[in-house]
């Protein structure tokens, strides 16, 4: 995350991360092309980076774990490489930077789907983004702040993307309201002394849903809901600006599979954050930026792998 050097970097599949029959269930859901076009096909091979120069790529134990167990979560992965967090890299903004992130490692590609945002790519571009992603074997994410959950099941859709960031709070509220086969991750915003100031998924107004039976009675029942994962950032989202890790105290139940560090990371700090608070997954966005602050530095990509996994 010896072989020759320009051998294929082994990443679990998306279905790894999903699970196998979800997937399956969530790919027969709705149309979508997967089919990868000649040039999306080439770019994973294109952007291999010579693993005896960065050794970038996922532990033996991890790919052990996900062999014996294709349903294996983000986060049970995780546990089984003693603490080492997977990798996000977020804000892409083509097909070349997904394909050479998801070539070296990185288990989640990013894209800001948000109109306003710097980095937001328009839904025809995500959806090659997302091709690019899948074709190294990473997990696609659509980042979302002020869509209701009509627009994002939409955006999801068409990009085809099953994992949607709720970074705003009309994104937020709309938690309970997204489909099942979207998975999600919920954003925090801690301020720069490392205290929590979002309110937490749990203290979202639960769900109501209906059922009805044979003899055509209804019940409903409430159901809160809870997202997959969450994610810890600064106050400014996407700012490259760091808060206090020490002071920071992870709510604990709040998400099925884990939870995702943001805020500040690059390939000089990764590695002590990952150590200091062990996150399910490390995240990044303008610390591997180039100086435009919106195309992916190939070089700070393969180095803020290479230190978040610890290969």
């Amino acid at each position: 995350m010896g072989c020759s050097p320009h051998s294929a970097v082994a990443i679990p599949s998306r279905s790894h991360f999903l699970g196998a029959a979800r997937f399956q269930s969530v790919r027969s859901s709705f149309s979508l092309n997967f089919t990868n076009h000649a040039r999306t096909a080439g770019l994973a091979n294109r952007y291999q980076v010579p693993r005896g120069n960065l050794s970038i790529g996922i532990s033996a134990s991890a790919k052990a774990t996900a062999s014996a167990n294709p349903t294996t979560s983000a986060a049970s992965a995780t546990s089984a490489t003693s603490a080492r967090p997977k990798a996000k890299i977020c804000g892409v903004t083509s097909e070349e930077d997904a394909a050479f992130a998801a070539a070296n490692g990185t288990a989640f590609v990013g894209m800001i789907l948000w109109p306003k945002a710097k980095r937001s790519i328009p839904l025809p571009m995500a959806a090659r983004v997302a091709a690019a992603a899948r074709a190294g074997g990473a997990v696609p994410v659509g980042v979302f702040v002020d869509e209701n959950a009509a627009e994002i099941e939409a955006a999801c859709r068409e990009a085809g993307v099953f994992v949607a960031q709720l970074h705003g709070d009309v994104a937020r509220a709309s938690l309970a309201d997204l489909p099942p086969w979207l998975s999600t991750v919920f954003v925090l915003h801690a301020d720069k002394h490392g205290a929590v100031q979002t309110p937490l998924p749990s203290s979202l107004a639960p769900s109501s849903t209906s059922s009805s039976s044979s003899s055509s009675s209804s019940s409903s029942s409430c159901v809160r809901p809870q997202p997959d994962w969450i994610l810890i950032d600064g106050i400014q989202g996407g700012s490259g600006e760091r808060f206090d890790w020490t002071n920071l105290k992870v709510p604990a139940g709040e998400s099925r599979r884990g939870w995702i560090l943001a805020g500040g990371l690059n390939a000089e700090n990764v590695a002590e954050a990952a150590a200091v608070l062990s996150p399910s997954v490390v995240d990044v966005s303008s610390g591997v930026t180039k100086e435009d602050g919106i195309q992916k530095d190939h070089v700070k990509v393969a180095l803020f792998l290479r230190n978040a996994m610890g290969v």
